[in-house]
C-alpha cells in the first residue's frame, strides 16, 4: 500500500493524504457555465483502457470519486458492440468508435468521457493528420447530440518506437487545444510505467488507474449541480426504501443490517462507529485467506406493487482505510430475479493503491423479471485465496431506489 497521494483539491483524513474529491470540487478548462443536473447520464466510450481489461479500471475509479453524481445504466449488448455506462472494447481505434458511436447517442448521454488512440498509433501506424479528423468528428457528433465531451489524452505505452511516442505526444497537444470540451491530460497521471502498467507496458494496473480517475473526476464533478448523490442525515426521501440508512442503531451491526460471514478462514468483526460525525458501520478483516468467498453487508427489500421490469440502483459511501489481500469491494443492486450488476474497486493489485481513499459505489440498476419479490442489495468484500489480509472498510448513507423512468 502507498499513503500520501498528492491530488490538489483532495483533503487529508485524520492528518493522512487520502484519495477522494472534497464536497465542493474545482472545474477545470473546458466550456460552458451550465451545470447538469443531479443523475445525469454518463457513458465512457473508448478502447479497452476504458473497457477495464478484467478488473477495474479508471471509469470505475472515476465513478467512485465522483461520489455517484452521474447515472449510468447496466452494460449490455445489442449485437453492434456494449451499451450502458461503459462502452469500451478491446483493440478499438477511432474507426470503431465512428462506427459504434449510435449506441453512445442511444443512450442520451449528458455526459461522455473520451479515452481512446493507443490502438490507431501502436497498432495501426497512423499519423497525427489521420486520427484527428476522427476524435474531431466523435467530439462533433457527442456535441451534437447534446452530450458534454471529456476528451482524454493518451497514455504511455512502453512498447510504442520512437516514431509511435512522437505521434502520441503530438496527439496529445492536439487533444488539449480543444476548447470546445473539457480536456484532462489522463497521460501525465502515468509517471513511472513500471509500477503503473500492467505487465504488457499498455494498460493501466490498480494504481495508474486510480491515479487516473484523480485527474478525471474532478473535471466530470464539475459539469454537474450537486456535490454528490448521498441523502442527509437524520432523516432520507421516500424514495429510499432501505430500512435504516443511516446505520443508527445495534451494537455491532446497525439495525435492520446483515454481514453475512463466508467460511474463507479470515477473522471479520463488525463494529459500529462514526464519520463526520454521522452514524457507520466498520468492517474488519484479517488473517490468511482459505477461500475466495466474499463477505457480505446487506438487508432485505420487498419493494410495495414491485412489477416485472421495474429497475432498481444502490449506492453507498465507502471509505477504505485499509485493503491488503482484498481483490474486490463491489456494490450490486441485485435482485432475487434478475442475477447481480455491480459496481466494483479494487483489483488483484490492491497493494498497489493509495490509502486511504472514499468514494461513493454506485451500482448500476437491476431489473426485476416477475412481479413482486425480495431484493437483496449487497456490498461484498472478496478476498483472494492464499493472501494474507489486512482490510478496513468504513460504509454511511446508503441509498436504495426505483430508478425513475424518465432517467
Amino acid at each position: 500500500m502507498r499513503h500520501g497521494l498528492n491530488v490538489p483539491g483532495i483533503p487529508s483524513i485524520g492528518g493522512r493524504k487520502g484519495l477522494w474529491l472534497p464536497s465542493s470540487s474545482g472545474g477545470g478548462s473546458g466550456p460552458g457555465p451550465t451545470l447538469l443536473p443531479l443523475h445525469s447520464r454518463i457513458v465512457y466510450f473508448g478502447d479497452s483502457i476504458t473497457a477495464n481489461r478484467g478488473f477495474p479500471g479508471y471509469a470505475d475509479w472515476t465513478q467512485y470519486l465522483t461520489r455517484g453524481r452521474l447515472f449510468g445504466r447496466a452494460i449490455g449488448s445489442n449485437g453492434l458492440g456494449p451499451t450502458g455506462w461503459n462502452q469500451g472494447v478491446v483493440g478499438n481505434i477511432t474507426d470503431q468508435l465512428l462506427a459504434r458511436i449510435s449506441n453512445v447517442i442511444a443512450e442520451s448521454p449528458k455526459v461522455v468521457v473520451v479515452k481512446v488512440g493507443t490502438n490507431d498509433i501502436g497498432a495501426n501506424g497512423r499519423t497525427v493528420g489521420q486520427i484527428t479528423p476522427n476524435l474531431r468528428s466523435i467530439y462533433d457528433q457527442l456535441i451534437a447530440a447534446g452530450a458534454k465531451v471529456v476528451a482524454c489524452t493518451v497514455i504511455p505505452c512502453v512498447p510504442f518506437t520512437t516514431q509511435q511516442e512522437a505521434t502520441r505526444v503530438a496527439l496529445n497537444a492536439w487533444i488539449m487545444s480543444q476548447t470546445d470540451v473539457t480536456v484532462v491530460d489522463t497521460a501525465s497521471a502515468i509517471t513511472n510505467p513500471a509500477t503503473q502498467l500492467q505487465a504488457d507496458g499498455k494498460h493501466p494496473n490498480g494504481a495508474g488507474a486510480q491515479l487516473m480517475a484523480a485527474l478525471v473526476a474532478p473535471k466530470v464533478a464539475s459539469l454537474v449541480v450537486s456535490t454528490d448523490i448521498l441523502y442527509a442525515p437524520p432523516t432520507a426521501p421516500a424514495e429510499n426504501l432501505f430500512a435504516n440508512p443511516f446505520f443508527a442503531g445495534g451494537t455491532t451491526t446497525a439495525t435492520s443490517w446483515t454481514f453475512f460471514q463466508n467460511s474463507n478462514g479470515l477473522t471479520k468483526a463488525a463494529s459500529k462507529t462514526t464519520l463526520d460525525g454521522n452514524d457507520a458501520q466498520k468492517i474488519v478483516m484479517s488473517g490468511v485467506a482459505t477461500a475466495n468467498s466474499a463477505d457480505n453487508l446487506s438487508q432485505n427489500i420487498t419493494p410495495a406493487g414491485g412489477l416485472a421490469g421495474d429497475q432498481f440502483e444502490a449506492w453507498m459511501e465507502v471509505l477504505v482505510n485499509k485493503c491488503t489481500g482484498i481483490t474486490g469491494i463491489a456494490l450490486a443492486a441485485g435482485t432475487n430475479t434478475s442475477g447481480f450488476t455491480a459496481m466494483s474497486i479494487l483489483a488483484q493489485d490492491a497493494t498497489t493503491l493509495t490509502v486511504p481513499f472514499r468514494g461513493v459505489l454506485r451500482a448500476p440498476p437491476s431489473a426485476l423479471v416477475a412481479n413482486g419479490g425480495t431484493l437483496n442489495p449487497r456490498l461484498s468484500f472478496l478476498p483472494a485465496l492464499g493472501a494474507t489480509v489486512d482490510a478496513e472498510f468504513v460504509i454511511t448513507r446508503a441509498g436504495y431506489r426505483k430508478v425513475p423512468a424518465t432517467q
